[in-house]
């Protein structure tokens, strides 16, 4: 659901008379926080499972605080801290918020971004295709626009017949692409192209790619205009792998935005 929705949820679920299987199910959504950058409800999430969080919830953030993953490191070592009460868990969430602080006076989100133009630039390199020459293809009318806002790269991106590429070093390059900046209107454009290729590289397996991205990248963030755009966008890709895990994926996002619209 969108961020509001989880606010409330996280904030107000400590009222009602949690069963056991309830507990189970708010732990395996509390750890699911923990592969993804922090979002707003994270704070109220914490505070929560202070309260109602079982031992071995507790063993299994811990077993994350060595993870080779920053984000799951620092989100582990701020959840963490909960296991020893509200009081201390606020001690080390502020102290983590003010490291970050100070952290960006050096680094900024956007220099992680990938414009569109370095995007072709991956792209084009030799070692991405058959004798190092790029294969082309008509765009086909019903791919445009791919990007409506500032359709610009639309035809380029279409003529690329991304699936006479060498796949994998395609998919390991989209990945990183996808994997690097925030959701904001600089990079969504980006995204929007790199999601459209994985969408036509046809190899099933870009299907995690895809998961991955829409639960690090997107599904936390409140709902919005960009948000929307790209979840269409996963929506597009993902049909055109008709795997049962890519039905399931589209199924789950239809219900997130039922859920949103009612």
């Amino acid at each position: 659901g969108s961020g509001y929705a989880k606010e409330i949820i996280w904030k107000f679920i400590k009222r009602y008379d949690l069963r056991e299987d309830h507990i189970h199910k708010l732990e395996e959504a509390a750890f699911q926080y923990l592969s993804r950058p922090m979002s707003r409800e994270f704070k109220l999430m914490c505070q929560t499972m202070s309260r109602i969080a079982t031992a071995s919830f507790w063993d299994k953030v811990k077993s994350e605080l060595g993870s080779d993953n920053p984000i799951i490191q620092i989100n582990s070592y701020c959840l963490y801290a909960y296991s020893e009460g509200i009081i201390a868990g606020e001690k080390q969430r502020l102290y983590l918020k003010k490291v970050k602080r100070s952290l960006r006076w050096y680094v900024s989100d956007r220099s992680e971004d990938y414009s569109v133009e370095e995007l072709f630039s991956l792209l084009e390199e030799p070692e991405n295709w058959p004798e190092g020459k790029i294969k082309y293809q008509e765009p086909k009318p019903e791919d445009l626009p791919i990007v409506y806002y500032d359709p610009e790269y639309d035809k380029k991106f279409a003529s690329l017949n991304i699936a006479l590429s060498h796949k994998k070093i395609i998919e390991e390059k989209l990945s990183t692409v996808l994997s690097s900046g925030t959701l904001h209107g600089f990079n969504a454009t980006t995204w929007l192209y790199a999601v459209y290729l994985l969408g036509k590289i046809d190899d099933p397996s870009v299907i995690k790619i895809l998961a991955k991205f829409w639960n690090q990248k997107v599904d936390y963030k409140f709902e919005g205009i960009t948000k929307s755009i790209a979840r269409r966008s996963v929506f597009n890709a993902l049909k055109n792998y008709e795997t049962s895990e890519a039905i399931a994926l589209i199924k789950d996002y239809e219900q997130i935005v039922r859920e949103n619209t009612e």
